[in-house]
Formats: C-alpha cells, sequence, structure tokens
C-alpha cells in the first residue's frame, strides 16, 4: 500500500462489498462497513435483504446500500444470489456472514454466492456457521477466514475448550486443509496462512470484549485488501490494528 498521492480519489482505494444482515439485525453490517471505510477503503457497498433494507439507518450516509430479494423471509433467499453476483463486477472484495443467520435458504444464498464470486472473500460470523470448507478449497481467490474459538470448533467438529488448548497448531492445519488464510480471533490472535506460517498479534485485550468487534476486524480487514493488500499480509495488520485501536481506546 503506498502513499497517496495529491491525484487520487475514492475510486482509487477500492471497493468493498459486504453481505450482511437479516430482519431487524443491522448494525453488525455497519459496524463492518464503518472499519472498512476507516482504514482507507474508498467505498463500501452493503448488501441487505430487501426487508431488512427498508429499515436502514439513513445516518450512516457514507454508505451505500443495496436490497437483495428476499421473498419477504427477512434473511438472505437463493433467489437474490444472482442480484449480487451481477453487482459484484466492479468490487475490489467480498465480505460475507455478520449477522445473516443460519437458515437453510440462506446457507444455499452464501453456497450460491462464494461459487460464483471471483473476488478475494472475508468470511465471518453466520458465514462460517454456514460455510461448507470444500467450497473454499477447491477456490483459484484468496478467502480469510475470521472464527472466533466457537466458530472454529463447529467448522472443524471439535469443542471450544479442545480448541484453546491447540490453538496454533490448529490454525495452521486449517489454513493448510482449505487453502485459505485463518485468522483464530481470541487473546493473541493467530492469522495461519497456507504455506504453514503463523504470526501471533501482540496488540488488544480485554477492554476488547464488546458486542461488534468482531465485525470491526472483519471490515478492516476488507478494507485493507480493498486498496491492495496482499489478503494475507491485509489479515496480519488488520488484525494488528484492530488490537492496537483498542488498546488506544482503553488508554
Amino acid at each position: 500500500m503506498n502513499a497517496r498521492k495529491p491525484t487520487d480519489h475514492k475510486g482509487t482505494f477500492g471497493h468493498v462489498a459486504l453481505v450482511a444482515g437479516s430482519g431487524e439485525k443491522l448494525g453488525a453490517g455497519y459496524l463492518t462497513a464503518l472499519a472498512a471505510l476507516k482504514v482507507g477503503a474508498g467505498l463500501v457497498t452493503y448488501y441487505l435483504p430487501e426487508t431488512s433494507f427498508e429499515k436502514f439507518d439513513a445516518r450512516y450516509s457514507e454508505v451505500m446500500c443495496m436490497s437483495v430479494p428476499d421473498r419477504a423471509r427477512k434473511h438472505f433467499h437463493p433467489d437474490g444470489s444472482n442480484t449480487v453476483t451481477e453487482d459484484l463486477a466492479k468490487k475490489s472484495v467480498l465480505a460475507i456472514g455478520p449477522a445473516i443467520g443460519t437458515h437453510d435458504e440462506t446457507r444455499a444464498f452464501e453456497r450460491d454466492l462464494i461459487s460464483s464470486a471471483n473476488l478475494p472473500m472475508v468470511i465471518d460470523a453466520d458465514g462460517l456457521n454456514n460455510l461448507d470448507l470444500k467450497q473454499v478449497s477447491i477456490k483459484q481467490v484468496p478467502a480469510v477466514l475470521t472464527p472466533h474459538p466457537a466458530e472454529f470448533g463447529r467448522l472443524i467438529g471439535m469443542k471450544t475448550d479442545d480448541v484453546q488448548k491447540d490453538r496454533l497448531e490448529l490454525a495452521r492445519k486449517l489454513a493448510r486443509d482449505s487453502h485459505a488464510i485463518c485468522v483464530l480471533k481470541g487473546y493473541r490472535t493467530i492469522t495461519a496462512l497456507p504455506n504453514g506460517g503463523a504470526y501471533i498479534n501482540p496488540t488488544g485485550g480485554p477492554a476488547m470484549a464488546s458486542a461488534g468487534m468482531g465485525d470491526a476486524l472483519t471490515g478492516a480487514i476488507a478494507g485493507f485488501i480493498a486498496q491492495g493488500v496482499d489478503p494475507a499480509m491485509a489479515a496480519v495488520i488488520g488484525v494488528y490494528c484492530h488490537g492496537l485501536a483498542g488498546d488506544l481506546a482503553a488508554q
């Protein structure tokens, strides 16, 4: 990521496509979108089920929002996957998952979207709970998975306590097996790479134990990718800056 030139504009710094929200749960997506903008992404489009779109909060005027057909289900429906896919042509990165829920129709929507999208991806929250890891492992585009320990355990069929006992090796194994970048959140967040390498983050702490922190991390990582940072380094930098911001706020 280079220094900004006087002639640069919002189009220079990428466009994040964010698939998030369901029913009345719009807040997670707002936090993700705003974090992406805070780290320097030029634009964010927030895709919402059309029933939720009706509740869009105009106070977040810097976030563009797009309605996705949902058959009045209040969650993402397979009928809406083409709407999103067709709009991704000029986007830089796809972030998916915050507060989308785990309905079977949402799972099918996500499966269709991941199969057809040809962008780097950041998959978080319910996006992970709905995920078939085989889908990620065969993709030719980079994917960043950002589970907390419980989500990680669900991904690999292991109890949360057992995950916590062997965080580093399990994260490295998941990254190797899935060919994805794995960000295992928690104290000393681990970013594991498909080549077996791993980074342990020194920033952040218990002052960040508040709803929405994971959503903000998803936005930060996606925002760095949008600006052209390699997805692996975007994950490492995003985790570091996210934790540092928490440390500074706590002070």
